[in-house]
């Protein structure tokens, strides 16, 4: 019994002509003859669906009937249902990709028995899907290429941020193994900024006390000449009042004796003035050795300044190198949450794809389930027919016997013919007689015709 093909008007994709369906299934390298879709026939329907499952599916002929011969293997008599067995498991990918396709009232009667206008319909399906699906593959070729390039630089992102952690875990351990030499250096420093203040200190007050030593020592300098002039004037004013003396003796006596008085002040003061000079110049050399340890420490404080600077200098840099790896974290958290994204939807594609599975399982079982029950129907049905065909030896017999009580019945019925056939004649030819003996005897002209 043939089913009328109504186009659905709830579908979800034009109704293409034969000929756009033609020229894309050749686009998609599938040539398919004209008559295939106007007349179509189960053989040509179950080629362009086995092409059309090779090209959308990448399931070819042998990856069909694998599963045929496997399921076969295990099964009694395959012989008698191998045929259906593979007509319904290629049911089954055909009905996978035309709801795929979304074409909902897929079934096998559009295999075994197609009509031209279902056929134009669901190939439509097909078409509209597959030319979706290459509008589509750029943009899914450019997904798979960005999850790609997101997963090397987020790993990239993570080499680097695993070095720069090495690094920054190798400057922790240098700093927790320096921190009790920095803690010394500090102790030191501070012990030295103490010194230092005390010395700058001391160094002032040194300064201006050598500054007051040497205008003091220029002073008693001054005075020493001044004195040695004096002493030098005295000691020729000696000698004059010496040559006086041969002249006045009394008064040169006297003269000497003052002058010898002055000369022993002069001289007594000239040694306090020398003995405060060495001891100036002690003081002097005292302070210019501490203002040499000043200096030393001076030049200390500028190395530690210096040293300072430097540990500002590297605190800076690992500043910034913080910096930096908080960006590369941040960056990397970015890539994180894009590459966690695009896992999403990977894991929803493979979701999907599981689903897809899940369902080819449940297909498989209720395929399983159905073939057990065909089995069942078809044991039962071997089993009517096994009795049909006792059934019908037996009415063949019956039928030969008929023929052969029919065909003695025919001859007894054409004897009987002949004989009522002779007998019509015999009858015939006595009332020809009769009345032309009638005709005679009443003197009548009358042609009879029998």
């Amino acid at each position: 019994m043939s089913r009328k093909a109504e186009p659905n008007p709830n579908a979800g994709f034009p109704l293409m002509a034969a000929t756009e369906i033609r020229n894309c299934m050749e686009a998609l390298g599938i040539t398919v003859h004209p008559d295939d879709l106007t007349k179509p026939t189960a053989a040509s329907t179950h080629a362009i669906w086995a092409a059309l499952i090779d090209e959308l599916m990448g399931i070819s002929t042998d990856m069909l009937e694998e599963p045929k011969a496997a399921v076969a293997e295990g099964m009694p008599h395959p012989e008698l249902y191998l045929e259906t067995l593979g007509t319904i498991m290629f049911f089954s990918h055909c009905k996978r990709l035309a709801d795929l396709c979304r074409v909902q009232d897929f079934n096998l009667s559009d295999l075994i028995r197609p009509d031209p206008l279902r056929l134009r319909r669901v190939l439509s399906g097909v078409m509209n899907f597959a030319k979706f699906r290459e509008e589509r593959s750029p943009f899914q070729q450019m997904l798979a290429e960005r999850l790609h390039s997101e997963q090397t630089r987020a790993e990239e992102m993570r080499r680097k941020l695993d070095h720069l952690n090495a690094e920054v875990a190798e400057i922790k351990a240098k700093r927790e193994e320096d921190a009790p030499r920095v803690a010394a250096a500090r102790a030191r420093n501070e012990e030295l900024r103490q010194q230092l203040l005390k010395l700058g200190t001391t160094q002032r007050t040194v300064s201006a006390e050598v500054e007051k030593l040497k205008q003091e020592r220029f002073a008693l300098s001054q005075e020493h000449r001044s004195r040695a002039e004096e002493l030098h004037g005295l000691e020729q004013s000696v000698a004059d009042m010496q040559m006086k003396l041969m002249r006045s003796p009394d008064r040169v006596r006297r003269g000497i004796a003052d002058k010898e008085r002055q000369l022993a002040e002069q001289r007594a003061i000239k040694n306090q003035l020398d003995a405060d000079l060495r001891a100036g110049e002690l003081r002097l050399r005292v302070f210019a050795e501490i203002e040499e340890g000043v200096i030393a420490l001076n030049r200390v404080q500028n190395e530690i300044i210096a040293y300072r600077e430097q540990a500002a200098e590297k605190r800076r840099a690992n500043a910034e190198r913080r910096d930096e790896i908080r960006a590369l974290e941040n960056q990397l958290h970015v890539y994180e949450r894009e590459a966690a994204n695009l896992v999403r939807k990977l894991q929803d594609v493979t979701e999907r794809f599981d689903k897809l599975a899940e369902d080819r399982v449940r297909e498989r079982e209720r395929f399983e389930a159905r073939e057990r029950e065909l089995s069942q129907q078809r044991a039962a049905l071997e089993a009517e027919r096994m009795a049909e065909s006792e059934e019908a030896s037996r009415l063949e017999r019956e039928a030969h016997e008929w023929e052969v009580k029919t065909a003695e019945f025919a001859r007894d019925r054409e004897r009987h013919h002949t004989e009522l056939v002779k007998e019509w004649k015999m009858l015939e030819a006595h009332m020809t007689d009769y009345m032309a003996a009638m005709t005679q005897k009443l003197g009548l002209e009358l042609n009879v015709e029998l």
